[in-house]
């Protein structure tokens, strides 16, 4: 009663077991594919016995097995031959391979690993292949059980149990609230190892029958100290053995929840400068679609800054390992940590240029958000449940920094003086796994390709062009796009300004006039409190002769550098235009043309300034 295993899972009334069984040939010559190819396999979740009486086609058996009878000798009339009767139960079971695939194979390339196992680089060589027993699918297995930490009961009012057929009530995900097995030991296990011998020796199926286990052959011999050929249980080998499993780590258990995982989403900032006018250059993505007006009466329109494709060359995965994939000086860090970025995420098909060659690279930067799930929360996902803490509001602060130079995604002439620039931003979602036959190992005798068709016959249902011309696919991006971790941002851009070395030692020689100047320039940048003291000191000791005719009680040294920053940057005062661009180069900007312009100007000022004060 309430047993029906058609359609419930192998391992649900008890055990499953997959027998393997391995004839070579004399011939020899054998690597894993042809072991795997060659052995037969017998499924069992159910042994009905030894038959007794003849056997027969389906209606005219007179016999039964005797653990698990069924047919004509019960007196059933509405069916022949019952689907759970004992020759027929095993055949009308979910058995192991229904659930698992038994025979793949991996290929394994040559890894280079240091003194701690650390792979440093795998190459593109093949040294072997591994036999990879794996679930066809996986999914969580909690327990459900009356007894645990967490019991599921009617008294515990989490079961409802109705009156009439009790035993017909779920029990499983979705159904109840199940729990993380506390103990490695329980659960549900996969495991492989030899049979056992007792079994070979004693089941009707091995002894005096002829079977797959014998070579279809009923056996003869009497085995050792008799005569004729060996039994079956004295001439078998190890097949796990011979294929190098190890015998230390036989079983696996199934339905483990990882012990976190991380979940992203990417702040997606996208400059742009604002055309003027009727005529319009066809740039990058959009030359296929009718060009966004963004004010009808001045004509306004979009135009994205365009990365230089020698640089995207550079920075692709294309050119890993080659002279420019190798050199900054090909291709800045921001362009490849763009790139890297964007592999993670599912952006919209007109601003995916990586993966969608059509479109020209365009300049975009990345701003990655993530948040890390425990086994807890997992649990609670699978079950149809929010995470403990979803309604927890948190901030997070994250930034994307570089220089300001042609290598780089912007440089100094995009950003300085430009009031036509402005910036579109949107939110992406981190990229799912789309196809199951990439996670499943090709088995033995169906190569890769060959699995691979099978999805490609049913991609019409599941993937989607942008368009009949278009190479580019749109797929589901389950679950990522039915989760939000970021649900509101502020986003500001600044230039930031740093001390050029060279322009520093111009301050330190403006910052020393007076009748005895330093003989060697400072090696650091001085701040108006520094400059303004060494002329304050140089005016006091040089006397009226040399402009020593300040107050000393109606000035600082605060005052006096200010004055002159002001008046250097304002290009005012004795030490003219050359000199306020020389204070500027101290600031100086992060791009390091605009630095190499500024000082070429700097040093031509100082030349033209007056040689004494």
């Amino acid at each position: 009663m309430g047993v029906n295993p058609a359609f419930t899972p192998p391992y649900y009334d008890g055990e499953a077991w997959l027998d393997l069984i391995f004839r070579p040939d004399i011939d020899g010559g054998y690597d894993l594919e042809r072991i795997l190819g060659e052995t037969k396999t017998v499924s069992w979740r159910w042994d009905p016995g030894i038959t007794t009486g003849p056997r027969a086609l389906v209606g005219g058996e007179t016999g039964s097995p005797i653990l698990i009878m069924g047919g004509p000798r019960l007196g059933v009339t509405h069916a022949a031959n019952p689907i759970y009767a004992g020759n027929n139960i095993n055949v009308n079971s979910m058995q192991l391979t229904h659930s698992i695939n038994a025979f793949g194979i991996r290929d394994i390339n040559l890894q280079e690993r240091d003194k701690f196992g650390k792979v440093l680089t795998e190459r593109n060589t093949l040294v072997g292949k591994q036999w990879v027993i794996q679930p066809k699918w996986e999914t969580p297995m909690l327990n459900f059980n009356d007894e645990g930490v967490h019991p599921i009961t009617d008294k515990a009012g989490n079961l409802t149990v109705p009156t009439y057929a009790s035993a017909s009530t779920p029990r499983g995900m979705w159904h109840q609230f199940g729990s993380i097995p506390p103990s490695p030991d329980k659960g549900i296990f996969l495991e492989i190892g030899d049979i056992p011998t007792d079994w070979l020796k004693n089941h009707y199926l091995v002894f005096n029958s002829a079977s797959v286990y014998c070579n279809n052959t009923a056996e003869s011999g009497s085995g050792a100290g008799g005569t004729g050929a060996p039994r079956v249980y004295e001439s078998v080998r190890s097949l796990a053995g011979l294929l190098g499993f190890n015998r230390d780590a036989t079983s696996k258990r199934l339905g483990e929840l990882a012990e976190s995982r991380t979940i992203r989403e990417a702040i997606v900032a996208v400059p742009y400068i604002i055309e003027s006018g009727t005529q319009r250059k066809k740039t990058s993505m959009f030359d296929a679609f009718k060009p966004a007006i963004i004010t009808e009466g001045l004509k306004q329109r979009k135009k994205f800054i365009e990365i230089p494709q020698q640089q995207f060359d550079a920075a692709s995965k294309d050119s890993d390992g080659s002279a420019a994939g190798d050199s900054l000086e090909a291709s800045g860090e921001s362009i490849r940590k763009l790139i890297q970025k964007m592999d993670r995420y599912s952006l919209p098909p007109e601003f995916d240029f990586v993966n969608n060659p059509q479109l020209t690279p365009i300049v975009m930067y990345m701003f990655e958000f993530k948040y890390e799930l425990d086994r807890d929360d997992l649990s609670y996902i699978w079950q149809n449940l929010a995470p403990r803490n979803y309604d927890n509001l948190t901030f997070q602060y994250e930034s994307v920094a570089h220089e300001l130079m042609d290598l780089e995604l912007l440089n100094e002439n995009h950003i300085i003086d430009n009031e036509n620039l402005r910036w579109m931003v949107f939110k992406v979602k981190q990229k799912a796994q789309t196809d199951y036959y990439d996670l499943i190992e090709s088995q033995a005798g169906e190569r890769a390709s060959t699995i691979s068709n099978k999805f490609t016959q049913l991609r019409g249902a599941f993937v989607k062009k942008t368009n009949p011309d278009s190479t580019y696919n749109i797929r589901f991006n389950w679950p990522y796009d039915y989760v939000s971790i970021v649900e509101q941002v502020k986003l500001d851009a600044e230039v930031l300004y740093k001390p050029d070395s060279n322009t520093s030692r111009m301050i330190g020689a403006i910052g020393t006039i007076g009748p005895s100047p330093v003989t060697s320039p400072l090696q650091t940048q001085l701040s108006p409190a520094q400059i303004g003291e060494t002329i304050r000191q140089a005016a006091f000791s040089a006397g009226p002769g040399f402009g020593g005719t300040v107050q000393r009680e109606k000035i600082t040294p605060e005052t006096i550098g200010e004055t002159i920053q002001k008046a250097a940057a304002g290009g005012l005062g004795p030490m003219g235009p050359g000199g306020g661009m020389a204070t500027r180069a101290g600031t100086g900007t992060t791009a390091r043309r605009s630095a190499r312009k500024t000082k070429r100007k700097s040093k031509k000022s100082i030349r033209k300034g007056p040689k004494k004060y």
